[in-house]
């Protein structure tokens, strides 16, 4: 897919700059990492600076927490941690901050839909998008039948840092580019977590359209078996 970098896009700037790794951070026992980071970074109408400019953010970052990181992950840090800052019809915009090992990597990334909730999408928009707060009432297709976080190993050269918002779509499929969740483990299976709490491997070979429906939570395609 084609990429907007930091800088670069004419789109709205309402970018998000955490995810919900760093919502996390509390019951994860890692409320030092949690407290110094400035509370408005956590409102969702707060229109900030990417977490590479904000000091306290930059400093969180540097934490390595093992258990964001899936055990079949190989370390290798890549060249470049990329934040995955919007969707647009076709379009993803991201930002690069050089990496080489400084920031603390994830391999776990929520789920925005089969391409967030763009025009034309937004009916099959995930749990987690831009600037996003859905309860699980939202979830009318069942918790049972919708992922809402999957693996992404960042393909050769980048990282997915974990403070980062890095909520990618469904639309490419499973396969290891930055753009697409996809796992270091036996054939590619890569795990997502379910709205109920489940977590089933998914195949790269998986149907489209049924990759696809599992990712929306209010389409109204309920997929039952898969």
């Amino acid at each position: 897919p084609r990429c907007y970098f930091c800088g670069g896009s004419r789109q709205d700037r309402r970018g998000s700059y955490i995810g919900i790794l760093t919502f996390l951070l509390p019951f994860m026992d890692q409320q030092n990492i949690f407290d110094p980071i400035p509370a408005n970074e956590f409102k969702l109408d707060y229109l900030g600076s990417g977490w590479w400019s904000v000091q306290e953010l930059l400093d969180a970052a540097e934490n390595k927490l093992p258990t964001y990181l899936c055990p079949t992950d190989p370390g290798n840090p890549g060249d470049y941690a990329i934040a995955v800052l919007n969707c647009y019809r076709w379009t993803l915009e991201a930002g690069l901050v050089r990496d080489q090992g400084r920031f603390g990597r994830t391999n776990y990334v929520s789920v925005n839909g089969v391409f967030s909730n763009v025009a034309g999408y937004r009916r099959t928009e995930g749990m987690f998008q831009n600037r996003s707060e859905h309860p699980l009432r939202d979830v009318t297709d069942g918790t049972s039948n919708t992922i809402v976080v999957g693996e992404a190993t960042g393909g050769d050269r980048y990282d997915h840092p974990w403070i980062g918002p890095n909520n990618l779509p469904v639309y490419w499929g499973i396969g290891e580019n930055w753009w697409q969740f996809g796992s270091h483990h036996s054939g590619g299976v890569t795990n997502f977590l379910l709205g109920d709490g489940s977590v089933r491997g998914l195949s790269p070979s998986i149907d489209r359209g049924t990759y696809r429906n599992l990712a929306g939570i209010h389409d109204g395609n309920i997929v039952g078996q898969f």
